[in-house]
C-alpha cells in the first residue's frame, strides 16, 4: 500500500508539473505539448494515475456470455482490473501531489497561480 501511495503521489506531482509547464508557455499548441511529456513521465517512470486506471475497473460483474468473453479476447483485453481500495488510494495520493506541487509552485512561481486564476475565470465566463 506504501508502494501504491508514493506512486500515485509521484504521478500527481507529474501532472502537475505538466499543468504548470502549459500555464507557463504562451503558445498553448506548444504547452499542450509539454503537458504530453507530463503524461508520458508517468508511463515511463511507472507511476499511478486515477484518470488511467479509472477505465480498467470493473464496476460490474465479469463477462458471463461466450460473446463477451470472445470480443474481450479479440481486443486484447487483459485481467488487469485493480480493486476498488486501489483506485481510491490512486486517487488520495494524486490529489495529495497535486496539492504539494501547487504550494511549492505558489511560492516559487507567484506569476503561475495569477495566470491560472486568470484562464479559470475567463473559461467560467465563457460557460456563463
Amino acid at each position: 500500500m506504501c508502494d501504491m501511495l508514493r506512486k500515485s503521489i509521484a504521478g500527481g506531482i507529474m501532472i502537475s508539473l505538466g499543468g504548470a509547464a502549459y500555464l507557463s508557455i504562451p503558445d498553448k499548441t506548444l504547452g499542450a505539448f509539454v503537458f504530453s511529456l507530463g503524461l508520458l513521465s508517468i508511463l515511463i517512470f511507472e507511476k499511478l494515475l486515477f484518470t488511467g486506471l479509472t477505465g480498467h475497473v470493473r464496476w460490474f460483474s465479469s463477462p458471463t456470455r461466450s460473446s463477451e468473453i470472445m470480443l474481450m479476447s479479440l481486443l486484447g483485453v487483459t485481467d488487469y482490473t485493480p480493486s476498488k481500495r486501489t483506485l481510491f488510494i490512486t486517487l488520495i495520493g494524486n490529489l495529495a501531489g497535486c496539492q504539494l506541487m501547487g504550494w511549492v509552485l505558489r511560492i516559487a512561481n507567484p506569476e503561475l497561480t495569477i495566470k491560472a486564476d486568470e484562464l479559470l475565470l475567463s473559461r467560467g465566463a465563457r460557460l456563463l
